[in-house]
């Protein structure tokens, strides 16, 4: 393959990605791919707008390889802005930077790999230290089966934390009756599913039908993610829409005393 190929194919994968079949990408080039691609984004994503945090240097830090650099900038730009804007702005636009950067083949696999793994680590630090000490309803995170895909769920951890929910992370690629039954035995409040893009439609919709079946009357089911099916009644849309559910879990908690 030259260059041109393998950026087109790169595009091809992220169409993909986003939801569109191969019949209706046969016959375009790179812009109509891309122009398809960027139509599919959720057309209500805040935008880096703050003059004082620079989406480019992040994406500078990743081109060196620099991780350090990358969780100084983040760690920077958590300070000034809060948590729930750093994920609903910064890093959702941050992530489809990276996957674009990969799509055009302006970052490899590895540059993409670190920057994956440096979220990760920097997110999951966050949830938990918030977390320590909680003594509101307990929440179970997790993936399903063959989701293997974990900083959406690191995000969500990260929200609920901040509401004083008990956060018990199970992680990803969790059987579906393993996950009930933890959330059984730890007396969950709620089950925390995240979907990303590279799910299978079909299968996800299977396995949230035995997870709903295996679940304790009571027990609530919360799905998010992009790759969430379309109509799963327990579909969160967003890290804001995620906010004002955990707020109204530690409120239903404080009532209660």
């Amino acid at each position: 393959f030259d260059s041109d190929q393998i950026v087109l194919v790169r595009w091809f994968i992220r169409a993909l990605e986003v939801g569109y079949r191969p019949s209706a990408l046969e016959n375009l080039e790179v812009d109509g791919i891309r122009t398809l691609v960027s139509a599919a984004q959720p057309s209500q994503r805040l935008r880096a707008r703050r003059s004082d945090v620079s989406l480019d240097r992040w994406l500078e830090h990743v081109s060196n390889l620099d991780t350090e650099g990358l969780k100084s900038a983040m760690t920077t730009a958590w300070s000034r802005v809060g948590a729930l804007e750093f994920l609903s702005a910064f890093i959702s636009e941050f992530l489809d930077q990276i996957g674009q950067g990969w799509a055009d083949g302006h970052f490899s696999i590895a540059q993409e790999h670190a920057a994956s793994a440096c979220i990760s680590d920097f997110l999951s630090t966050r949830w938990r230290q918030l977390s320590q000490g909680s003594t509101g309803p307990r929440v179970v995170l997790a993936t399903l089966p063959g989701e293997r895909h974990s900083l959406g769920l690191d995000q969500a951890a990260v929200v609920v934390a901040m509401h004083g929910l008990q956060v018990h992370f199970l992680g990803v690629d969790t059987p579906a009756d393993e996950l009930a039954n933890a959330a059984t035995v730890l007396d969950a409040q709620a089950i925390l599913v995240s979907v990303s893009t590279s799910s299978s439609t079909e299968q996800t919709r299977r396995h949230l039908e035995e997870l709903r079946s295996r679940m304790p009357i009571g027990m609530e089911l919360v799905v998010g993610g992009r790759g969430t099916p379309p109509g799963t009644a327990e579909r969160i849309e967003s890290m804001r829409a995620l906010d004002a559910w955990a707020s109204t879990q530690a409120a239903t908690l404080d009532l209660s005393h």
